[in-house]
């Protein structure tokens, strides 16, 4: 196949190439990547925690970048945005490449770590980034448009730290310093390519760390204990039980106290006797518990976590069996108590805690909140807890003015399956405020509020303000309000309630949950799959309502292809919110199969119609080279459909009745005015269809560079709307070109046509022989004299003519992807405008209106640009 790359064409990017791959080879660059345990000087070590690399050789940046632009296949038809190209200049050297579009440049945006569940913990760490960056000059455009690349750092990925920072080429390296600092990286260029990018995420260990089990250092406490402001503790993987590893207390340090490699493998087992860590000695959030598994801890109240008068920072815990059991009073708090204090409870997880005598007796089955509580919980997961009142969480009243309180922050948390005597199986509020956004609550139960229960003693105008979250089969209600409670205390917008509910953009449809136990939402774009690691499609699954149906704030933190606007639940505005609309580009192969995703040519479909199916507004349809059989219906969508590189040919050869007879029919108003995208026909051979290439009705689709061959009729056109026809072949329609019902109902221009007697005026239309390679064999490349793609061979060769439909196309149309040579204008025909255009003669500079004349026309357009100058 042939493979058109600017960097091939470039001798001097290709030296820059291998001169850095000779310093890396002998260790002569200035900079390399930190390794595990190498010194940071002072301050201490770094230790790898997550690592990726990509040399762009397959096209993962789909799933594995946060944000970027369309994604391109080499030597196929540009698309009308900026774009993303991976290219192939040899099976071992590959490269990405950002092209620009009408002053808009590429772009491409990392979220570090960039596994999708991956925990971002709350202990320092560094972004370290390498990558080769290659500029591509742009001698072929007319613009002559410098190269570059630029990168932005931000740690929402809303505000960027600005201005941008320009690379220069070669071998780069980019110390990014602190992960929680620059986490998001956006890179925007034009005309450059890189390669080989790698990204590491070191943790920062101080060098004046405590590591337990060490001398003198036999437990937890006893680290604690010797512990200065801002010293770490490190305590290596292993199950701690007794005195010393439990009952723990920060006695008021800013310390951080940390496992070594996350809560699966560090565990303070309580046995049922002891409770878990204990902050009552006015903490700050300088105070962090980060990485452990508290289990089976007692106590009351408050057993796994006991928060008095403090503030910590609580991030990546686990609490499992964990009992809060009263004795004169109920139990409260079995995972966490707080209680005259904010902390911030982060990527934490809650499971098979209960808070009472027994399953049923107290409060706060998970996390309980006393009335000077104000947390912020986030990106938690709470689950199979119980209690006699908030099953998972349960906040009690305040002695302040209830509209003076602030508010509980609860936010992208996943409340399930958690179970409450009499109220508030996920949540209770009693005469309490809160915030609750992008949660879903789903099968908790209770006697009254399955989901939430609201007791707000009063009325009040604002109790509850919920939004962008699911609350879904709960038992017997999703949401309870007290007798007392006014529906307007329950400020509901954004949100799937298993009921109607009024408020702003709330919906009552199935959310399409994956199934028990895994609360993604089915897409068939594209959904994150815990178990296998992978992102998976839902084709025959459908796709959730709750994709892109939340507020228009912000979709910070999805993946793209998506809408702007967030999606419900728990895995909203996360690395693993399920995709949605977007521009998708399908691949259609001979070798596909119907089943597949269709999202690359690895997993490319097998037919065009199913392409079709599964494509919304504004996606692309490409289709790898061959002959398909086919008759496809647009079924309204206003898509673009185009060869992905040597022209594929499409026929339809059965009339009526047991075909239709046209390969490609428009009846449901396609591209007509007022349509979100173009409807677009491009870059294909269609032939051999018994009545007609293409079929429209009221329909105002785009034609161009289509070769329509040997057909019983070009294009029918029965009433439509306003069809656009450019940089077209027709050839050997037996009963002519275009039949239209309304002469000004299509437009053509610069095609070639077989007669001027059809009618069809317009701009640069042409009559001649199109000089075809071997029409009889099937090959409609065009002629030329300087260069012909031959598919039999996957050569070049030359012909001793050169067909006149050679830079004939549509004259605004820049040939960015023809090989070099063309005449910076389009070649009409199938093959235009794509990387096996056929050549034409060198571009002349002087030709400033591109007829292929130098004459007195081109002085005036000189003399009238140099005036206006």
């Amino acid at each position: 196949m042939y493979v058109h790359s600017d960097i091939v064409m470039n001798p001097n990017m290709r030296k820059k190439r291998l001169i850095c791959a000779m310093a890396m080879l002998s260790g002569l660059l200035v900079y390399c990547a930190p390794c595990q345990g190498q010194s940071t000087g002072a301050t201490g070590h770094l230790v790898l925690a997550h690592a990726y690399e990509d040399d762009f050789s397959t096209d993962k940046i789909r799933y594995d970048s946060y944000a970027h632009s369309v994604l391109w296949i080499e030597g196929a038809y540009p698309p009308d945005t900026p774009y993303l190209l991976l290219s192939e200049t040899s099976p071992d050297d590959h490269f990405l490449v950002f092209r620009d579009h009408r002053d808009e440049v590429a772009h491409l945006v990392y979220a570090f770590p960039i596994a999708p569940d991956a925990v971002v913990r709350a202990i320092p760490m560094v972004l370290d980034i390498e990558m080769e960056v290659l500029f591509i000059p742009d001698s072929e455009s007319g613009n002559e448009v410098t190269p570059w690349l630029c990168y932005e750092t931000s740690a929402d990925g809303i505000n960027w730290s600005g201005p941008p920072t320009c690379l220069e080429p070669g071998a780069v390296r980019l110390d990014l310093g602190l992960l929680q600092d620059n986490r998001y990286v956006k890179f925007e260029g034009k005309n450059v390519a890189i390669d080989n990018l790698r990204a590491s995420v070191y943790i920062v260990r101080m060098s004046s760390s405590l590591t337990v089990p060490s001398p003198p250092y036999p437990n937890i406490q006893s680290a604690i204990d010797a512990a200065r402001d801002g010293d770490q503790i490190v305590v290596a993987d292993d199950t701690y039980r007794g005195l010393g590893n439990t009952e723990l207390r920060f006695n008021g340090k800013k310390i951080t106290v940390m496992s070594e490699n996350g809560p699966e493998n560090c565990i303070i087992d309580c046995q049922e006797l002891y409770r878990g860590v204990v902050f009552d000695g006015q903490e700050t959030a300088k105070a962090v518990l980060d990485g452990f598994t508290i289990r089976e801890a007692r106590g009351s109240p408050g057993s796994g976590i006991k928060i008095v008068n403090s503030s910590p920072t609580i991030s990546n815990c686990w609490l499992e069996a964990c009992r809060s059991q009263g004795t004169d009073e109920k139990g409260q708090g079995g995972g966490l108590y707080c209680e005259a204090g904010a902390p911030l409870i982060r990527d934490c997880v809650f499971v098979a805690n209960i808070a009472g005598s027994d399953v049923y007796g107290g409060q706060g089955g998970a996390i309980y909140l006393a009335s000077d509580a104000f947390p912020t919980i986030e990106r938690c997961r709470i689950l199979l807890n119980g209690a006699g009142q908030g099953g998972a969480i349960y906040a009690a009243g305040s002695s302040v003015s209830f509209e003076a309180q602030r508010f509980i922050d609860i936010r992208n948390c996943l409340i399930v399956e958690n179970g409450a005597a009499s109220l508030g199986g996920g949540i209770a509020l009693s005469h309490r405020r809160a915030n609750i956004g992008n949660c879903t609550i789903a099968r908790n139960s209770a006697e009254m509020g399955g989901g939430i229960h609201a007791d707000f003693g009063h009325e009040v105008s604002s109790g509850v303000q919920l939004s962008n979250s699911i609350v879904w089969s709960n038992t017997p209600e999703n949401i309870k309000g007290a007798e007392q409670v006014d529906d307007s205390a329950l400020q509901i917008n954004y949100c799937d309630i298993g009921e109607d509910w009024d408020g702003q953009g709330n919906i009552n449809a199935d959310p399409c949950f994956v199934g028990v136990g895994d609360y993604h939402l089915l897409s068939s774009a594209g959904r994150w799959d815990p178990i296998s690691q992978s992102w998976v499609h839902d084709h025959n699954a459908g796709t959730s309502p709750c994709i892109d149906a939340g507020s228009t704030d912000n979709v910070v933190g999805e993946r793209g292809p998506g809408g702007k606007r967030a999606n419900l639940g728990f895995y909203g505005l996360t690395a693993q919110a399920s995709m949605g609309t977007g521009t998708l580009v399908f691949h259609v192969d001979k070798l596909g199969d119907n089943s597949n995703s269709g999202l690359n040519r690895q997993s490319a479909l097998q037919t065009i119609q199913r392409a079709v199916d599964l494509a919304s507004d504004g996606d692309v349809v490409l289709i790898w080279e061959g002959t398909y059989e086919e008759e496809v219906g647009l079924q309204g969508k206003n898509i673009t459909i185009q060869s992905a590189a040597d022209a594929a040919t499409v026929t339809a050869p059965t009339a009526p009745p047991d075909g239709s007879g046209y390969a490609f029919s428009f009846y449901q108003q396609e591209g007509s005015e007022g349509a979100r995208a173009p409807c677009i026909l491009r870059n294909l051979i269609i032939r051999n269809c018994a009545l007609a290439a293409v079929y429209c009705t009221t329909a105002a689709p785009t034609l161009t560079n289509l070769t329509i061959v040997e057909n019983k009729l070009g294009v029918s056109a029965i009433m439509p709307h306003d069809i656009s026809v450019s940089s077209c072949i027709f050839w050997g329609n037996d009963d002519g070109d275009i039949a239209r019902t309304q002469d000004d109902s299509v437009n053509v221009n610069y095609s070639r046509l077989q007669s001027s007697s059809e009618g069809l005026s317009g701009d640069g239309n042409i009559y001649s022989n199109p000089l075809f390679a071997d029409p009889e064999g099937g090959d409609f490349h065009l002629q030329s004299q300087y260069g012909r793609f031959w598919p039999r061979h996957a050569i070049w060769i030359v012909d001793g003519s050169t067909s006149p439909s050679i830079d004939a196309g549509n004259p605004i149309v820049f040939p960015s992807a023809e090989p070099h040579g063309h005449g910076r204008r389009v070649n009409m025909g199938a093959y235009g405008g794509t990387g096996y255009a056929s050549m034409s003669s060198p571009y002349n500079s002087c030709d400033l209106n591109r007829d292929g004349y130098v004459d007195f026309l081109d002085f005036a357009i000189f003399a009238q640009n140099w005036l206006m100058d």
